[in-house]
């Protein structure tokens, strides 16, 4: 038998830029600050467990996919928490901080698709918007 085992590096390249969400987290346009000099970094990082090929040159549609995938993820999984209150404000950050992606660096720029439920998805769902951007019914 096989054994698969998975370690996630202990610091991935986010935090690496200071990037945090939630109570302990930078506000939202220090947030935005740092998620501007990921996209754009042109250099190299040596983070153990961290392919940094992965992330694509900077300023990459392979960067900015990489980034709101990892960010998408990331809210997902708190999403998916039993304890999901205390998690609100970190899941609100990440739901701006993907918009604010979206807007400013995707929109006019790139057209690659996101995962299905995120902003840069064709499928998103916001709200007061029904699935795959029709508007609800009443909106006819």
């Amino acid at each position: 038998m096989v054994e698969r085992i998975f370690k996630f590096p202990k610091e991935g390249v986010l935090k690496r830029f200071g990037y945090q969400v939630g109570a302990r987290g930078p506000m939202r346009r220090e947030r935005q600050n740092i998620l501007n000099r990921v996209f754009a970094y042109a250099g190299a990082l040596e983070i153990e467990g961290v392919d940094w090929a992965e992330w694509g040159a900077g300023e990459s549609p392979e960067r900015l996919q990489k980034m709101s995938n990892t960010l998408y993820a990331l809210k997902v999984n708190l999403e998916k928490k039993k304890d999901r209150g205390k998690n609100q404000a970190a899941i609100t950050d990440y739901d701006r901080d993907l918009a604010f992606l979206k807007s400013t660096i995707y929109d006019g720029r790139f057209d690659f698709p996101g995962p299905i439920g995120s902003p840069f998805s064709s499928r998103f769902r916001s709200p007061g918007r029904a699935a795959y951007g029709r508007p609800p019914k009443s909106e006819y």
